[in-house]
């Protein structure tokens, strides 16, 4: 059989959020929302390449961006711990951790996630973010 080349995954159409790319350590693509001030939050989803078998942090797929985006304690969520970015970069959190502090049901954790998945990527030294030991 022939192999094909593969086409990359195409750049996701948010309505409201912005696809957002950094040199941070841990990932390279997230989603970024945003309030008119200039301050954000970037929010990276899991995800695993079957091929290579590794995981990886990138942006959140358009469908949970955009039901993110459409929770009425989103605005508030901004307000508090949304800063503006330090070396060209936001704080970050995983999708699932945004949408437990909204109040919304998580997304399901795929078979090859840990525990550890949940572990806020924002900075320690962050006085309003209670670490979980």
């Amino acid at each position: 059989m022939r192999k094909m080349y593969d086409m990359p995954e195409a750049i996701p159409v948010y309505e409201h959020a912005k696809f957002y790319t950094c040199k941070h350590p841990l990932y390279s693509a997230g989603t970024l929302y945003s309030l008119p001030d200039g301050r954000g939050i970037v929010v990276v989803q899991r995800k695993f390449d079957e091929r290579l078998k590794v995981w990886y942090w990138s942006h959140v797929e358009p469908a949970i961006a955009e039901d993110i985006w459409q929770n009425s304690a989103l605005d508030k969520y901004l307000r508090l711990y949304s800063e503006l970015p330090e070396d060209g970069l936001y704080p970050t959190m995983p999708v699932r951790r945004l949408m437990w502090a909204l109040g919304m049901p998580p997304i399901p954790k795929e078979y090859w996630e840990k525990e550890f998945d949940d572990f806020r990527l924002v900075r320690k030294d962050d006085p309003r973010v209670q670490w979980a030991r």
